[in-house]
């Protein structure tokens, strides 16, 4: 598949999967809106979140706040749709929970298509028929992660242990430890945090990441690696999994680092003791910049988003060698 092949894919896969959650939200209405201009009603709690989407789109939101927005946004235009802004709230907090709970369902659906789809494709092909497939699985999974601000890692560590299905899983640096963990028990978890001094922050993301809840993920990855020859890279490409540079075993540390926690203060720590002291985040967001600017106060930290910030970099870069 070509590169612009795969844009498009990526952009219908993404646009066709919020017309369908559009489509449940409208669905999931239908029955307590009032039958006069009915149609019209719910065409409006359909468009109120595809305009949403668009927006969210656009602007950098903080992570987790689409749900409560949306409410917001469907709250002050219950009048026009027709119900009680108690049913809104109501029915919308409804509606989300059923589409994270509904991640078992997602669950079996992909082992049943994995199985019936033979591996025949080219690879590039199978890659991002499996990609879509985690993607649904992930979305509606029923683990969820959460940060935890202003505790020692060794504090987090200890609260998990009093949890059975809670895991640090991304040590990305001082006062911020993430875990993963099974929805039934992160609000139980976040009021431990709080209780230890500690602030807990939800992330938006569809999946426990780096945890047992990703055994299934990471077996499925190794089983289809295997088809492929890595060796070990020409230039020192550092594991998040052991903080050291990968070597021959490529595969093994690529599955291991799926399931398992991810130390990037430790990864950070390590380049910096091998030498590195410039580095430079590539992408949109500053986020990772942020991280090592506090994980290594004296390095040289910039972030890339585009070739004009590209440009100034190299020549900050560069002026600096």
């Amino acid at each position: 598949m070509s590169e612009t092949g795969f844009r498009i894919f990526n952009s219908v896969f993404s646009a066709g999967a919020e017309l369908i959650y559009a489509v449940l939200l409208t669905a999931f209405f239908q029955p307590f809106v009032p039958q006069d201009k009915q149609r019209r009603r719910l065409l409006l709690v359909f468009f109120a979140y595809i305009l949403f989407e668009i927006v969210c789109n656009r602007a950098a939101l903080p992570q987790g706040s689409f749900g409560l927005i949306l409410m917001a946004i469907l709250l002050v235009v219950s009048k026009w749709i027709g119900l009680e802004k108690p049913s809104v709230f109501l029915l919308t907090l409804l509606y989300f929970n059923a589409r994270i709970s509904s991640g078992l369902m997602v669950q079996s659906l992909y082992f049943i298509v994995e199985r019936s789809v033979p591996y025949r494709l080219e690879p590039p092909e199978a890659v991002f028929l499996r990609a879509a497939l985690l993607v649904m699985l992930f979305l509606l999974s029923h683990a969820s992660m959460l940060a935890v601000m202003k505790l020692e890692n060794t504090k987090v560590e200890e609260i998990c242990k009093n949890f059975q299905q809670v895991y640090p899983v991304n040590y990305n640096g001082p006062g911020q430890l993430v875990v993963a963990g099974a929805k039934e028990e992160m609000d139980a978890f976040s009021r431990a945090v709080r209780e230890a001094g500690g602030r807990g922050m939800p992330i938006a993301v569809g999946g426990g990441f780096h945890s047992p809840f990703m055994d299934g993920a990471a077996k499925a990855f190794g089983e289809k690696a295997a088809a492929f020859a890595l060796r070990k890279p020409e230039i020192a490409v550092y594991s998040n999994f052991t903080t050291k540079p990968y070597t021959e075993n490529v595969r093994e540390l690529m599955e291991q680092q799926i399931n398992h926690s991810l130390r990037w203060q430790e990864s950070i720590e390590r380049m910096a003791a091998d030498g590195f002291d410039t580095f430079i985040e590539v992408g949109v967001g500053n986020t990772l910049k942020k991280l090592i600017a506090r994980i290594l106060p004296e390095s040289h930290v910039y972030s890339v988003s585009d070739m004009e910030e590209a440009e100034q970099v190299s020549k900050e870069v560069g002026a600096e060698c």
